[in-house]
Parts: C-alpha cells; structure tokens; sequence
C-alpha cells in the first residue's frame, strides 16, 4: 500500500472509533433516558387510568372530603384512647448524650436517682424497698459491655419503681415491703404492659379509696390482675393495717409500635392452686 493508502485507512478508523466514543458518551445515555421516560409514562397512564376508573362519575373533591369526614371521628377518638395509655410522668429519665460513655452515665443517673428515692422516703418516713428495682449496679458493669439501650432500660425501670411506690404512698400505704416489676410485654402492637406485684400494710379505708380511684375515676389504664387481703386484727377490722398483697398492670403507647402485631407471652404472676386464690412474687 502507498502512504496515501495507509494515511486515508488510519483516517477512516479515528472516525470510526470517534463515532464509537461518542455513541457511549451521547447516545447511549439518551436512549437509556428515553427507556425510562416511556416506563414512566405506562406508569403515569397506568395511574390515570386508575384515577379514571375510581372518579369516573364523581367530584374528586366531593370523594376526598368524604373520607376526611368519615377519618376523622375516629382519629379523634384514637387521640383521646392514647391519653389513657400514657405513663409519661413514670419514665422521667435522662436518655444517654451523644458522644457520653453509656456505663458513665449509668453509674451518674443511678447515684443521683436512687438519692433522691432514699430522700423522699425519709422525708414521709414509710419503709420501702431500697434494692434499686432488680437492676445492676454500677460498680458490677466495670468489665460488662453496656450499650444505650440497655441503660436506658435500667433508668426507665428505676423509674417506673419509684412512681409505683409512691404511688402506694400516696394511696396511704403504711409500709411496702416488696416491689417486684416484671419484664415488659407489648399487645395489640402499640401498647408497652408495665405489671407489677407489689405487697403493702395499709388501711382498709385507704385500700377502697386507692382501688376506686384507680379503677374507676383514673385518667390512666389500671388493672388489677390478682390481689390478696389479709386481716390480722379483726377486732378494728376499720382501723387496722391490712397485709395487701398485689399485682396490677399500667399500659403506656408504643409511638414506634405497630397496630396489630401481638406478642404471646405467659400471663405475669402465677395463681396458686387450690381454692386460695393466691399468687406469688418472684424471689419471695
């Protein structure tokens, strides 16, 4: 081949690999843009189709309004049934700060919260456990892997513990002498179940008033699950202290919950047997 020959064939194949790169750089991103543009658009056709179908001899508007109207009432009434499944003043903890070693902070709220529970136990002089509610203590976490989570759920039942006794104390209780907080149970997917067994030495006035209060008049969901009366003076069946024994359930709204879903689990106390009636506490 003459020069010229060879020069006009390396021109040819320049332009042949320039036509190449410029099919992968322009045009194969618009034909893949232009595949998508027409999935999208069976989409959209496929929507109004739908749309069509559903309105087809209504007001959009009208249809619209109509659901609201009929959504309404009964988002009201989920507002109001929340209110009554909130323990929101139960859980008064501090979450672990960003950045802040979980188990530092444990043994920090730990100390300053079971202070302040000793303190308003001897300031209205009622006896009262002082075990720190069946939750580690700090200087036993020195080797333990500790995450937020699980501080988080010490401090909450720390205190759920102290707003269960004083809620006893304010029923009238005379003296508690056990608190014990099973593990926490969800139902109906939305609803975290707080129960616990407690056992007290309190008036029979104070008792009534206390499950009346509870039952019937309460803002907040109480049930009891089982209760044990015991009368060791019968002559001042009015003015002495009874031995109480009891199990009773709080529910508090899950807002990461998911309606439905129901978790089974064995009932949280045990009923004895026989026709006694009784329960027990675990540990006792």
């Amino acid at each position: 081949m003459s020069k010229q020959s060879i020069i006009m064939v390396l021109l040819l194949v320049l332009a042949l690999a320039a036509l190449a790169v410029g099919f992968q750089v322009v045009i194969a991103p618009l034909q893949a843009q232009l595949i998508e543009d027409k999935e999208y658009a069976e989409q959209l056709e496929s929507r109004l189709n739908d749309l069509r179908n559903t309105f087809a001899s209504s007001d959009p508007e009208l249809v619209v309004s109509a659901w609201r109207e009929a959504v309404q009432p009964w988002s009201e009434a989920v507002q109001r049934r929340r209110q009554v499944f909130s323990m929101a003043d139960a859980f008064d903890i501090e979450e672990v700060p960003e950045g802040k070693i979980a188990r530092f902070h444990y043994e920090e709220q730990y100390s300053e919260m079971m202070q302040e529970y000793l303190q308003e136990l001897r300031s209205r002089g009622i006896p009262a456990p002082t075990d720190g509610f069946d939750v580690p203590y700090p200087d036993r976490l020195t080797s333990a892997t500790v995450t937020d989570d699980d501080v988080e759920d010490w401090l909450r039942r720390i205190s759920f513990g102290k707003d269960t006794v004083r809620l006893l104390m304010d029923a009238g209780a005379r003296y508690i002498g056990a608190v014990e907080i099973w593990p926490t149970r969800t139902e109906q997917g939305v609803l975290q179940m707080w129960t616990v067994g407690v056992s007290m030495m309190i008036r029979w006035d104070d008792l009534v008033r206390f499950l009346d209060e509870m039952s019937a008049e309460s803002d907040e969901y109480f049930n009891i699950e089982a209760i044990r009366i015991v009368n060791q003076n019968l002559n001042q069946p009015a003015t002495a202290p009874l031995q109480v024994e009891m199990v009773f359930t709080r529910a508090d709204y899950d807002e990461t919950g998911r309606p439905g879903m129901q978790q089974q689990q064995q009932p949280p106390f045990m009923m004895g047997g026989g026709g006694g009636g009784g329960f027990s506490f675990p540990g006792m």
